[in-house]
């Protein structure tokens, strides 16, 4: 699944089908566990940073004001739109926080992730981290294949 907020639902979507779902969450949570982030901003729709999708124990979150997630999400609908001018707006709301203490900013609504790709910003993009664990687990089970004797 490649939208963010859809993840609030894994629990509920997970019981619901056979198909295992990787766990985006889970995921995103130990790769900031493994680099050792203490704080990071969440950017994304309001659901996804109010339904606390991306917050962690033991890691400072910082968050949008009001003001700010409603300009957030003016600007996700804008470029659904094809309006990309808006994203020193979302750039300039980045550096508030990273001027506050945010190590990083997580990514968290997927046209975040292409408007912000080639900045020079500390972020996460939670789909690559989607995209990097599916990879690796395929890659860990054609080797696992590949290793075991044919009859």
């Amino acid at each position: 699944m490649i939208c963010n907020t859809i993840y609030l639902f894994y629990d509920r979507l997970q019981k619901e089908i056979k198909t295992p779902i990787l766990d985006l969450r889970k995921e995103l949570k130990k790769l900031v566990s493994d680099k050792g982030v203490k704080s990071v901003l969440i950017i994304g729709t309001p659901n996804t940073i109010k339904g606390g999708l991306y917050k962690f124990d033991g890691i400072k979150t910082y968050e949008p004001d009001e003001e700010e997630m409603k300009l957030l999400t003016s600007i996700i609908f804008k470029f659904n739109n094809g309006l990309n001018k808006e994203k020193q707006k979302v750039r300039n709301i980045c550096d508030k926080y990273i001027n506050k203490g945010a190590e990083t900013i997580i990514l968290g609504c997927t046209e975040f992730g292409v408007m912000l790709g080639d900045e020079e910003i500390p972020k996460i993009n939670p789909i690559d981290v989607l995209v990097d664990v599916i990879i690796n687990k395929l890659l860990y089970n054609y080797q696992e294949k590949e290793q075991k004797p044919r009859l």
